[in-house]
């Protein structure tokens, strides 16, 4: 109880410190952050459950939607890859390894990069393309550590490396996450909160900002201009949630997930999503994001299955997501788990 009571006084610490500047520049900040790929989900079970399972995330997937997650990871090593097919021919690629060092704790490395094929160079003189070709170079990197703090409450957080190159401009900076969870004993309830992409704002630059320009129209004198690129910053959140466990009979299970979310890019968001398993072994999920200020919202409902197995002690997990994406198709995500 005493562990739970922290909890509640860190997350109102946590509320009034991250949104007392949100509340007052709330609408001007709209549209202002950056590096939005990091909001792109990678993790197949917490998309298909509308992105809301930051009490209930475990494993190596947590480190998308909550690190402390991370440490209910009980075997020593794990990998996992995941692909997303994102709208206008985007691909997400992710790849992640963990690895647990009893009375230590968890520990992971991530890479996600997106691939953006390539773009035909335009310019004044070539509005209509130059005939080269160029693709954009975006990636992040993140260290991951996670622990118990005690036999229900976890923390965790991720160091991440952020970089962003388009052509020959770039930005690059840091950014952190931060969570924890807590099992509320024998009640089948889980409480979690997450802080996301906390850091310094970024910069673009590069020499597609600097413009060679005529001084003199009589002679060949000229003078480089350098313009200079806003700053932008990350596209921070706050998140808080709960889940619900019930076993409705020694083979069947369900697991209800709700989390709210609060952000410095945009509106509030509430997400719910709902996940049944047989034996552990076969799972279908189904989730849903709602915006109550967006009369349109592109996304739609959200589903998923899953499939878990052991083999020779390799856990082996297979995760399948689909989102439909008004005006832009649908997002379809697979990621493969080892755990070994």
């Amino acid at each position: 109880m005493k562990n739970f009571c922290y909890l509640i006084i860190l997350f109102l610490i946590c509320n009034f410190i991250f949104t007392s500047d949100l509340k007052a520049s709330k609408g001007s900040k709209k549209g202002t952050a950056g590096a939005h790929e990091l909001l792109i989900p990678i993790g197949a079970r917490g998309a298909a459950l509308g992105n809301s399972t930051v009490s209930f995330a475990r494993g190596i997937e947590a480190l998308s939607w909550n690190p402390a997650g991370l440490v209910y990871e009980d075997k020593m090593f794990g990998v996992i890859f995941s692909h997303n097919s994102y709208i206008a021919d985007i691909d997400i690629n992710y790849f992640a390894a963990q690895v647990n060092i009893n009375g230590l704790g968890n520990f992971a490395l991530s890479f996600k990069s997106v691939d953006f094929a390539n773009i035909e160079e335009t310019t004044e003189d070539f509005p209509e393309g130059t005939g080269n070709y160029f693709s954009p170079t975006f990636f992040n990197i993140g260290l991951s550590y996670s622990r118990r703090i005690s036999d229900r409450l976890t923390a965790g957080i991720t160091t991440k490396y952020i970089y962003e190159n388009v052509y020959k401009t770039s930005a690059s900076g840091i950014g952190f996450d931060a969570g924890i969870q807590y099992v509320a004993g024998n009640t089948g309830l889980m409480f979690g909160i997450v802080l996301k992409n906390i850091g310094p704002a970024l910069e673009f630059q590069g020499k597609d900002l600097e413009n060679e320009i005529q001084t003199n129209p009589f002679y060949p004198t000229s003078r480089t201009v350098i313009l200079k690129s806003a700053p932008f910053d990350l596209p921070s959140s706050l998140e808080l949630g709960f889940a619900y466990t019930k076993l409705i009979s020694k083979n069947n299970n369900i697991v209800l997930n709700c989390s709210f979310e609060n952000n410095n890019y945009g509106n509030d968001i509430y997400k719910a999503g709902l996940e049944y398993s047989f034996s552990d072994v076969v799972f279908i999920r189904t989730g849903y994001l709602f915006i109550p200020e967006e009369t349109t919202y592109i996304y739609q409902l959200t589903y998923g299955i899953g499939l878990k197995y052991e083999i020779n002690s390799i856990e082996i997990g297979v995760d399948f997501a689909y989102r439909p994406v008004k005006f832009f198709g649908s997002n379809s995500i697979i990621n493969i788990q080892l755990n070994f």
